[in-house]
């Protein structure tokens, strides 16, 4: 509405294996929103795999908002 692109960028952390269920969900809600479309656009969606990041810190210096999901015990 106001036209101010934004980039989502999801770190998929899961770890590499055969069945990719964080990924599959991921998609499937992308999916489910009618966003596909936005999927490596700019001002869209960006889903990376962090096995396939090699300086993740360089990515998050670069963002302006970093929202970590990881439960943390105390």
């Amino acid at each position: 509405v106001k036209n101010i692109d934004i980039d989502l960028v999801i770190l998929n952390e899961e770890e590499n294996v055969y069945e990719r269920y964080v990924k599959e969900a991921i998609e499937t809600e992308i999916l489910n929103r009618h966003l596909m479309y936005l999927l490596g656009k700019d001002g869209g969606i960006f889903l990376l795999n962090a096995n396939e990041i090699e300086d993740k810190d360089l990515l998050e210096f670069r963002a302006n908002v970093t929202i970590d999901t990881h439960s943390r015990k105390h």
